[in-house]
């Protein structure tokens, strides 16, 4: 399901916000609207998706190629109208996104997608250090939020097991890890980066 996870975020984090991305448009002459997806990051471009505005999911990948570091590639004969867009790049150790939402496709426009490093988020990791302890329950969310929101954890995390959870926008957050037997584990101020796995051993 599609869900516009910087709108979400910019309510909590405002002072995180960074460049997703940029964006200019220009004309040619047909009848629909072509967007020029240009990769500036350092990763490998495998996914990019493209819905209305009102679509509730996002639809299939559209990319026909890998973007390599430093090419672009063309989506052509768009319909005039809304849309947001999706890009993905697969890692070594994770997933990472990048969202733009509400792109202005134009009759006879081209509209350019510059991809940065900075327009990718990042990811967690929830290690089970301990020797015989289960964790139950994980809380993750931007630093001073006023509750900790909805559990994590989809099932338990057993003794050298792991939990990785992805598309998080790049700043502090406050993870609290709940386990079967003892206190809770917090850590305050975890920062996490764009195109970074950030990895917390728990015991």
């Amino acid at each position: 399901m599609k869900r516009k996870i910087w709108k979400w975020f910019f309510l909590f984090y405002v002072a995180a916000v960074i460049p997703l991305l940029s964006s200019c448009v220009v004309s040619n002459h047909t009848d629909n609207g072509t967007i020029e997806l240009v990769n500036n990051s350092i990763v490998t471009i495998d996914g990019f998706y493209l819905a209305p505005v009102d679509q509730r999911s996002w639809g299939p990948n559209i990319l026909s190629r890998l973007l390599f570091p430093g090419q672009q590639t063309s989506i052509v004969d768009i319909s005039p109208g809304l849309y947001d867009a999706k890009i993905r790049a697969s890692g070594a150790y994770s997933d990472y996104f990048g969202y733009l939402y509400d792109i202005s496709i134009n009759t006879g426009g081209v509209f350019w997608l510059y991809v940065y490093n900075s327009s990718f988020t990042g990811s967690l990791e929830i290690r089970n250090g301990a020797l015989s302890a289960n964790i139950i329950a994980v809380y993750v969310v931007p630093a001073d939020a006023p509750t900790w929101g909805a559990n994590q954890a989809s099932s338990v995390i057993r003794p050298s097991n792991v939990l990785h959870l992805t598309d998080f926008v790049p700043g502090l957050y406050d993870v609290r890890i709940v386990w079967n037997v003892g206190p809770d584990s917090i850590y305050y101020d975890v920062r996490i980066n764009s195109l970074s796995l950030t990895a917390i051993n728990a015991s």
